[in-house]
């Protein structure tokens, strides 16, 4: 169908944890336009915290959006809120979409993928691409097929991040004005090219959890625990390890004391305190922590060290259905 044929939208999904957009932002784009807009999400999703305030439910609601939280996408639901013109939007999305929903919408059902495939396929794309130091990505709209992201791109945008741009958050920022152009001009049918065809090498990254996969381990460089922790941080609780039996989450950290060598049994040792700050013996330099939440009213002092325990290291490599 052509996209200026659209009558209705039927967003299903929700909003990135802590955002305001992008769900939101496109369904006010597209009702400015005279779209009918409808919502449908996950318990979970409804709740997720807003960057205004509220959560994403209280946000439709103030805004006016018809919506339905459920834990079962049906088919037969959607049929009665659809017709000839209505385009399914995926955002998001926690649901496996099944045969005979593509099949009754064929090409009228699309995803939104905020990074570039098929090298950053699947989910939380932008904490793995945080991992592996990887500045450049791309938003793509694709259809939606059975496998996963495998859809053909219908438009996308690269886009290239500054090298001051290093957390989740900083990241969801520099995209989030990106997007509201990218999803306008999608609907004024004014596409972006240059997708790279889905028949390329791919790599498929799963969804992960902070509280059950964010763990740091102590034998990794002090770079890589510097990129660990910018994957996981705001607008999550952070990269957890412990003091004691008391678990810490590290949310800013920087590399100093670049030119020292420690060796592997000072790894995790504070070895300096100023202030608020200090600073953690690592392979490859020192790491100056910044910033840190934590349950207890623990104090680091010189001397502690920072280890997590190898049953947790285990179980967080251990990536959730």
């Amino acid at each position: 169908m052509k996209i200026s044929n659209i009558e209705k939208i039927i967003f299903i999904g929700g909003n990135r944890y802590g955002e305001n957009g992008p769900l939101i932002s496109f369904a006010e784009i597209a009702r400015q336009q005279g779209i009918g807009i409808f919502v449908i999400t996950t318990p979970e999703q409804s709740e997720y915290p807003t960057k205004s305030g509220g959560s994403l439910k209280g946000s439709l609601e103030k805004k006016n959006f018809d919506y339905l939280v459920t834990d079962k996408l049906e088919l037969s639901f959607i049929e009665e809120m659809s017709n000839k013109n209505t385009l399914l939007f995926l955002i998001n999305c926690k649901w496996i979409i099944k045969s005979n929903l593509i099949e009754r919408y064929n090409k009228r059902i699309v995803n939104y993928h905020n990074s570039e495939i098929p090298k950053q396929k699947g989910a939380a794309c932008h904490s793995w691409r945080i991992m592996v130091s990887e500045h450049r990505s791309a938003l793509t709209i694709h259809h939606v097929v059975e496998e996963v992201d495998e859809g053909k791109a219908i438009t996308c945008q690269k886009v290239e991040f500054p090298e001051d741009v290093k957390t989740l958050k900083q990241s969801y920022l520099y995209i989030e004005s990106i997007e509201k152009i990218f999803f306008k001009n999608l609907i004024k049918q004014r596409y972006s090219g240059n997708c790279t065809d889905q028949s390329s090498k791919g790599f498929y990254w799963p969804r992960i959890n902070t509280q059950v996969n964010g763990f740091i381990d102590w034998n990794w460089s002090a770079k890589e625990i510097q990129q660990f922790v910018n994957a996981f941080s705001d607008p999550f609780d952070g990269a957890g390890t412990f003091v004691e039996e008391d678990e810490i989450r590290l949310k800013e950290v920087e590399l100093d004391d670049i030119d020292t060598y420690f060796h592997p049994f000072q790894y995790g040792l504070v070895y300096r305190k100023i202030g608020n700050n200090f600073w953690v013996a690592a392979a490859g330099s020192g790491l100056k922590v910044i910033r840190y939440t934590s349950d207890c009213n623990m104090r680091i002092r010189v001397g502690k060290r920072l280890f997590t325990p190898a049953a947790i290291l285990e179980r967080a490599k251990k990536i959730p259905r």
